[in-house]
């Protein structure tokens, strides 16, 4: 018999007051289930020691150097006396019935993995409302499991464009989600070889949300109930790292699933398009970024008359920054892919 209900696996790394943060909260569950909670400290300069669960039995295992969050997750999986890993990020702050709303579904036998939403935890700055708004968080849904033409890349683009602000937060099965909420039954995660160590900082979550999907053809049942808060930094630069780390995880997915293709996002490309056919590029480049960009993003105008005031426009830039950011990065890793081949 198993020792605990489920495993809690939290990899942190130089974050200690978080992932304090995290254990209250952890500590706060209304639930009869038994849990446990393994930390792994990958290689931070803080010490995380210290740290102590006043409800729960609490194992912080500390690795002298980085090895990333996918393995450090694996590295929790191993030392799991429980058959349900629950995985979470150390800046989560789960509601307080999450632990025992995934156990019970889990033990329906119905799924083998549940996950439910990831929310910005807070909407008192600017980049907090743009991520609400841009569903940056949302689940991918079943039919983005299947190889697409480049034309239905395109559809479901253009679908994003036009789409609502508003995530759907009905109880269904989806493709893939974040791993800061996603619990798995400890026999699949080891059937699947749990995450691929390749990846560094993004994109394991998918990988691994596919391997479930590839396994039972189902997905992962997506409950309302099981919610967690997300702690987003609110500097720019935050949001520039993230968007980087997510174009490398998708190149890495690409080399391992050729079938998921590269990802271009269409309506940074119009400025650039309008060098080609346009004369006097310059301006006309200006003029396009500064105006045509929020016409491009029509979800975000329509949250403009919907909540009656102007922000939503800004939002607009953001997705223009964000996007083309990731573009750049995608043209980059395709150019050093290049150059690796004719020095080879």
């Amino acid at each position: 018999m198993p020792k605990y209900d489920a495993t809690v696996v939290i990899a942190s790394k130089n974050r200690f007051l978080h992932a304090k943060s995290l254990v209250e909260s952890l500590d706060s569950q209304i639930t009869k289930f038994n849990l446990q909670i393994i930390l792994i400290d990958d290689g931070s300069k803080e010490e995380y020691r210290s740290l102590v669960s006043k409800r729960w039995i609490l194992k912080v295992v500390r690795n002298n150097v980085s090895i990333g969050p996918g393995r450090a997750r694996n590295q929790g999986n191993q030392l799991a006396e429980s058959e349900i890993l629950i995985f979470t990020d150390d800046d989560c702050r789960p509601n307080p019935h999450w632990v025992e709303s995934i156990i019970s579904a889990l033990h329906s036998g119905k799924y083998s993995a549940v996950s439910g939403p990831i929310k910005v935890h807070s909407d008192k700055h600017l980049i907090l409302r743009y991520l609400r708004s841009s569903l940056s968080l949302s689940p991918l849904e079943t039919p983005l499991s299947k190889p697409r033409t480049n034309v239905q890349r395109l559809r479901s683009y253009f679908k994003f464009l036009v789409g609502t602000t508003t995530a759907d937060q009905t109880a269904r099965f989806v493709y893939a989600v974040g791993t800061a909420n996603l619990s798995i039954l400890r026999k699949v995660f080891r059937e699947i070889n749990g995450f691929d160590p390749r990846y560094e900082f993004s994109g394991e979550d998918h990988d691994l949300c596919r391997k479930i999907f590839l396994l039972g053809g189902q997905g992962i049942w997506f409950s309302p109930d099981i919610e967690v808060d997300h702690i987003y930094d609110v500097k720019i630069r935050d949001l520039v790292r993230r968007v980087i780390a997510y174009s490398r995880g998708n190149e890495l997915m690409r080399n391992k699933f050729p079938d998921k293709g590269i990802i271009i996002f269409p309506v940074p490309l119009f400025p650039l398009a309008s060098v080609i056919f346009i004369p006097y590029a310059n301006h006309q480049i200006i003029f396009t970024i500064i105006f045509g960009t929020p016409l491009c993003y029509i979800r975000y105008l329509k949250q403009c008359f919907l909540e009656k005031r102007i922000e939503p426009i800004v939002y607009a830039y953001l997705q223009y920054f964000s996007e083309s950011l990731s573009n750049i990065e995608v043209v980059r890793l395709q150019l050093l892919k290049l150059i690796n081949r004719f020095k080879s």
